[in-house]
């Protein structure tokens, strides 16, 4: 179908995890996605592959959403905005999602908003979780934008630091200029060493 893109790729992920023995999997997608993923399942399930079953956890009542995650297995899909939501973290404990797939996962760029912080306290919690991201837009114009995703999708192979003070330092380096670099990197220690070994009477006035 028409628009099928991402939805099958986020399905057919799950399907080979699930293949793999994967009995949970937790599919993020934002929440305007939740009611068109719903309808697009049945077509989906009948022109492809997939082999899992299929809980939506998104816009459901609470009583409904409590009823739905005592399934013992398959995907569970949920919106970016449920993750606000003051019983996420108690739904996804009982989940106990062993993959988690996030569609536009740029929707968990902000590290310190409870969304991203919920997902992140879990990975760090249940290291053994595999995640998986997709974006078209995976950064704006910083490393902080995604060094958390690639953490926990790479785990210890990440390319980016994991230490905050180092990852600090890669994103000053990125957000200088090429010109701001050199006069910092090369010419200011030299200005330096020159202000203190030599008479200032020695240096222009426009230095």
């Amino acid at each position: 179908g028409v628009g099928w893109g991402k939805t099958f790729i986020s399905f057919k992920i799950a399907d080979l995890a699930y293949a793999k023995g994967k009995r949970k999997i937790l599919l993020l997608v934002p929440a305007n996605c939740v009611v068109k993923t719903a309808h697009e399942i049945p077509e989906l399930m009948e022109e492809t592959a997939l082999n899992l079953p299929i809980h939506i956890i998104g816009g459901q009542t609470k009583a409904k959403r409590s009823k739905l995650i005592q399934e013992t297995s398959g995907l569970f899909i949920m919106s970016y905005a449920q993750l606000s939501l003051k019983d996420t973290s108690e739904m996804i404990k009982a989940i106990s999602p062993e993959v988690i797939i996030a569609d536009e996962c740029h929707k968990l760029a902000k590290v310190d908003s409870s969304c991203t912080m919920r997902i992140d306290r879990y990975m760090n919690e249940n290291p053994k979780t595999e995640f998986c991201g997709m974006s078209g837009t995976l950064t704006n114009k910083t490393l902080y934008d995604y060094a958390h995703l690639a953490r926990w999708a790479c785990r210890k192979n990440s390319p980016l630091p994991d230490n905050g003070h180092e990852l600090d330092q890669w994103c000053d380096v990125l957000a200088t200029t090429f010109s701001e670099h050199v006069m910092g990197v090369t010419f200011k220690p030299l200005i330096d060493w020159a202000r203190a070994n030599y008479p200032k009477e020695q240096f222009l006035n426009n230095e």
